[in-house]
């Protein structure tokens, strides 16, 4: 009972921290109601700070659990997981690129007044309803071009550890005839 309440503890972290550091992000993002570009600090601190308990409870807890190892050398840290990092960027910006797509065609598409205040082009060249959808295919499509740019960083995490021989079987390991 208390080993899957540990892991019921680790699902809900791995839930809340893609929360926390969509907060954080969303706080740059942000704009005063006179149309100027405002951050909120006291969002971006805070959301930044939970991410980092969140992340270093849940190191703890899968180490805990027997999963986790100790901290990587700084030459793996710069060598292998500097790279994972950039790629998980890359993808999620790809992926990002794409929902705004999808978002944008959809309201075209769907929103009558829509091609009118969005597009710049006369009304005779292209309907706006099969732009939107245009728009949106496109959309996916770069969707899940992104999220497909993620298969090795799935693969890593999905990859069994290797089994150690015991040393007690040292007889069973040797392969002399």
């Amino acid at each position: 009972m208390k080993r899957m309440f540990g892991r019921v503890v680790i699902a809900v972290y791995w839930l809340a921290l893609p929360l926390c550091l969509l907060v954080f992000v969303g706080s740059f993002a942000s704009v005063s109601p006179t149309g100027t570009y405002q951050p909120i600090w006291m969002s971006a601190a805070g959301s930044a700070g939970l991410a980092l308990l969140i992340g270093w409870r849940l190191w703890l807890n899968t180490r805990a659990l027997g999963h986790g190892g100790p901290l990587p050398s700084l030459r793996k840290l710069v060598f292998v997981f500097l790279p994972l990092v950039l790629l998980a960027l890359v993808c999620a910006g790809v992926a990002l690129l794409g929902l705004v797509w999808l978002g944008l065609g959809l309201w075209l598409a769907v929103q009558p007044g829509a091609p009118d205040s969005a597009l710049i082009y006369t009304a005779g060249i292209m309907d706006g309803r099969v732009t939107g959808g245009l728009m949106a295919g496109l959309g996916v499509l770069v969707l899940l071009a992104g999220m497909a740019l993620n298969l090795p960083i799935l693969r890593l995490l999905t990859r069994r550890q290797p089994e150690a021989p015991s040393p007690a079987d040292a007889v069973t390991l040797d392969t002399e005839v």
